[in-house]
């Protein structure tokens, strides 16, 4: 067990280093605050959990190697008793039997520990799918909206990888265009709520005409996301691009893009969407922070595009035009900025398909100088990549699209 004076250490390092490191913006509601440290209290393997993160980030800034094998060793050891933790509620079809939030807690955390430590195989995806049931039930209460919020940012990059891992929807489970119009699920009614009577009497009440749009919906204040930042509407569009099917060639493509109304109605939105800067989310944030947020989340959309029209063989012209924009935008977002650690993701759609060498550079150093400041290895892996896509651009080789460097790597990659 870790003594009491490295766990006071270790939880001192995630609330005032660690989460500040991997969040877009720096609020009091950031959910592995306010949730996940009460819930730690509670429960002694969120704690672990909790634990075994800030262990395995301290590790890798370790002034030397019998430091950084003394923490690795006392991330393993939560570990440990997370997973013993977890064995003792999962049974034999991987459903939660008890403790169904302090579980799921946990395995989101053990997710990102996954990803921090640079995970290049589906471990990371089983674990999470061992949560995927959870969308129901977390809308019950106010830790479970958290939970679900965070599961949210792990679903997507997950759906980013579908290719890769064998887990592309099947045309029978595609959606309708209704389920694509409609957005995230719906806000709770007050009646639901019950912490109800501790929220200020001003706060919007959610209404059907205010859920029903992506672009219209209300956010209570301080409800703007850790690590998507304004771009939550928009990841519950991003979870539909897996169910539009594929179109490989022109004549296929031209006959179905009338007909799919999946889509058409996803690329609308998501042409459409637009990010308030004097939103209800922003109160409390100074407006360079904001600004920030604003770029962030116009790189977000436009890789979501570069996702969508790479099913679509009559939109991949538009694809590099795409990325040259991420670029421009994410060079707005100064280095050493919050907003900056979300900038992986776009900037890895963006940078495999980029063909000119100023640009690459542009997107190989922004991307090596945040690695370097937030000190999460995922980021490593999805360099590597990269290079692998530019050696052979640069040097005038055939285009090697990058689901397919990871299907010979057999690597699934995490782009958080």
């Amino acid at each position: 067990m870790t003594d009491a004076g490295d766990q006071n250490m270790l939880l001192s390092y995630y609330i005032h280093s660690f989460v500040p490191n991997i969040s877009v913006v720096h609020t009091s509601s950031n959910f592995f605050t306010s949730v996940y440290v009460p819930m730690a209290f509670r429960c002694e393997p969120v704690l672990q959990a909790i634990l075994a993160c800030s262990a395995a980030h301290l590790a890798k800034g370790a002034p030397n190697p019998e430091d950084q094998a003394r923490l690795l060793e006392l991330s393993l050891r939560s570990q440990v008793r997370c997973h013993r933790f977890l064995q003792e509620r999962i049974n034999l079809n991987g459903r939660l039997q008890r403790d169904h939030i302090e579980a799921i807690a946990i395995i989101l955390l053990l997710v990102g520990l996954e990803v921090q430590n640079g995970a290049t195989t589906d471990k990371w995806v089983c674990q999470l799918d061992c949560s995927g049931g959870n969308s129901v039930f977390c809308r019950r209460s106010w830790e479970a909206e958290a939970l679900y919020e965070h599961f949210l940012y792990h679903d997507v990059m997950s759906l980013i990888m579908s290719g890769v891992a064998g887990s592309e929807t099947d045309e029978s489970d595609a959606a309708s265009p209704s389920e694509i119009a409609a957005s995230s699920p719906l806000p709770f009614a007050e009646a639901e709520v019950p912490w109800a009577r501790f929220l200020p009497q001003d706060r919007p009440r959610p209404s059907s005409a205010s859920s029903s749009s992506t672009t219209q919906r209300q956010t209570s204040p301080g409800s703007i996301h850790p690590l998507l930042g304004l771009s939550k509407d928009l990841f519950f569009l991003i979870q539909k691009i897996p169910r539009v099917k594929p179109m490989r060639n022109a004549a296929e493509g031209c006959l179905n893009l009338a007909e799919n109304e999946l889509f058409l109605n996803l690329e609308r939105q998501l042409v459409d969407l637009r990010f308030d800067l004097a939103s209800d989310a922003c109160v409390g944030i100074d407006l360079a922070a904001r600004l920030d947020l604003v770029v962030l989340a116009e790189t977000y959309r436009l890789a979501s595009l570069i996702l969508l029209y790479r099913r679509s063989c009559v939109h991949e012209d538009q694809i590099p035009l795409l990325a040259q924009r991420i670029i421009s935008f994410a060079e707005r977002i100064s280095e050493g900025n919050a907003a900056e650690t979300g900038l992986t993701y776009p900037l890895f759609l963006a940078g495999a398909e980029l063909v000119d060498e100023q640009s690459i550079v542009v997107c190989a150093t922004k991307l090596m100088k945040i690695r370097e400041r937030v000190k999460i290895m995922n980021m490593q892996s999805a360099e590597e990549v990269l290079q692998e896509v530019w050696r052979d651009r640069l040097n005038g080789g055939p285009y090697r699209d990058w689901e397919n460097i990871l299907r010979s790597w057999k690597w699934v990659i995490h782009l958080g």
